[in-house]
């Protein structure tokens, strides 16, 4: 009977795994913000999702732009309303 030698599964280091979790949670919380005219709300989650991922060492440095993007129009967008 022979062995065969298995080498055992690269899973990446957890903290990398909830990063990406986190990335993944800013892409979608931006474009809901974006694209539904609720910045306010979502782009703050776009922006706390997008500072925990690179808390983790994984970028997201364009996920939180868009967060602050979906504020800063969605607070025009009040403003021009209510005026």
């Amino acid at each position: 009977m022979t062995s065969v030698a298995t080498t055992p599964i690269q899973r990446p280091p957890r903290d990398e795994m909830e990063g990406q979790r986190a990335k993944t949670w800013a892409i979608v919380f931006g474009l809901i913000g974006f694209f539904a005219f609720a910045g306010l709300l979502f782009g703050g989650l776009a922006i706390w999702q997008a500072n925990k991922a690179e808390a983790a060492g994984v970028r997201a440095n364009g996920w939180r732009v868009l967060g602050i993007v979906d504020m800063v129009l969605s607070a025009i967008a009040l403003a021009v309303t209510l005026h």
